[in-house]
Order: C-alpha cells, then structure tokens, then sequence
C-alpha cells in the first residue's frame, strides 16, 4: 500500500498533463528513471507498480475510478521491452571480500571489544 502511494505522488509530480495518461505515464517513468539511473529491473518494477496502483485506484481515492493500463497497448508494448531489458541485464553483485579484508575487520572488531 505504501509503495502504491509513493508511486501515485511520484507519478503525479512527473506526468504532462496534456498529454494521454498512457503515454505521460510511459514518459514520465523514462524521465525519472533516467535521472535516477535506475537499473532496467528498477524500471520494471515500478512500471508494474504503477499499473497495480492505478487498477486499485478507488482504495486510494474514493469516487476514482480504476485504471486498467494493460488495456492500453502502448503501455503493455512499454512493459514488454522493459521486460526483456531486464533480462539482458547483467545482475550487480558485490565482490567477495579478500582475505585481507576479513583480517581488518576481524582485527577491528578486536580492538573495539
């Protein structure tokens, strides 16, 4: 619930309201996901979550109706190509610590003891 909210007020502040909501929302996650750096995965996921929180707009916002984005082609073209760039996007993963590492904090852990 709270991710829904957080998503509708980002939304919210970032959408041009001339344009077709589909193709403002399409746009204003580009926009936001581009200034973040978000990962393509980041930028799925909040995708998805502005379609659930849209389609269960009436607990948010009483007299609202629900939005269903998979209706609209353009978003579900969206969803489908971040869908794919995500899975051609090389997971991040920290690097193991080296030995030395692990000696230097095993020491400070000591110290501070």
């Amino acid at each position: 619930m709270q991710e829904h909210l957080r998503v509708l007020r980002l939304m919210a502040s970032n959408v041009d309201p001339k344009k077709p909501l589909p193709e403002a929302l399409i746009e204003a996650l580009g926009k936001i996901a581009t200034g973040r750096k978000w990962r393509w995965s980041t930028w799925l996921k909040n995708a998805a979550t502005v379609q659930g929180a849209l389609a269960v707009l009436p607990l948010y916002f009483e007299g609202c109706p629900s939005l269903y984005l998979k209706e609209y082609e353009p978003w579900v073209k969206e969803l489908s190509h971040l869908g794919k760039k995500t899975k051609e996007e090389v997971p991040t993963q920290a690097q193991p610590a080296t030995r030395e590492e692990i000696d230097k904090a095993v020491q400070l852990h000591r110290i501070h003891q």
